[in-house]
């Protein structure tokens, strides 16, 4: 007579959170998401560039919030890849697409990390010319509140389900200890 295995009993002291079943779409998009990420790691960065800029554009056609950061990531790619005419065209989109979703403290984050970027990359003048196209929408935003921020916890490196790099002060906080990945939206525990 066989045995069933003893299942581990759930810790009833923590909530779970359990994440809803993926729509195959979905599945699919977060495949190619952690794709995309292992190439920036590994320096293939027009590979890169080129799976960014396809899920940027399938998120647009569906309204998703998270497709300026993945616009942002594809131009990101390609500056780090030389092309910095079809990275400006990248950067130009998401940071746009972030003000017409009306993601003001997130484009604060996200223009200053761009300008800083090309301007540590030796590409001066297009980081000018994107902080001055960007100015006045940066005079219209409300002056984020550093002071008032709430302490959180360590959160993992990257993401665990997409591999994205994860940058705490950007993200989407749901509480004091757990917040949205900015790619895949997946809830990210801290430590």
């Amino acid at each position: 007579m066989r045995r069933r295995p003893v299942r581990p009993r759930p810790n009833r002291n923590r909530p779970t959170f359990r994440r809803p079943p993926q729509h195959p779409r979905a599945a699919r998009a977060l495949k190619l998401l952690r794709r995309a990420n292992h190439m920036m790691e590994t320096g293939h960065f027009i590979e890169a560039s080129n799976i960014y800029l396809e899920l940027a554009r399938r998120a647009e056609d569906r309204s998703i919030p998270r497709s300026p950061q993945l616009y942002l990531q594809a131009g990101r790619a390609l500056s780090l890849a030389g092309e910095i005419d079809n990275a400006v065209t990248r950067l130009r989109k998401g940071l746009q697409l972030m003000l017409d979703y009306q993601q003001g403290q997130r484009f604060q984050f996200a223009i200053q990390r761009v300008v800083q970027d090309l301007q540590r990359q030796g590409f001066e003048n297009h980081a000018n010319e994107l902080e001055e196209e960007f100015s006045e929408s940066i005079k219209e935003l409300p002056k984020s509140q550093d002071s008032t921020q709430t302490e959180h916890p360590p959160l993992p490196p990257s993401c665990p389900d997409c591999g994205a790099v994860v940058r705490p002060d950007e993200l989407e906080w749901i509480n004091s200890t757990q917040a949205y990945c900015d790619y895949c939206g997946s809830v990210l525990e801290g430590r």
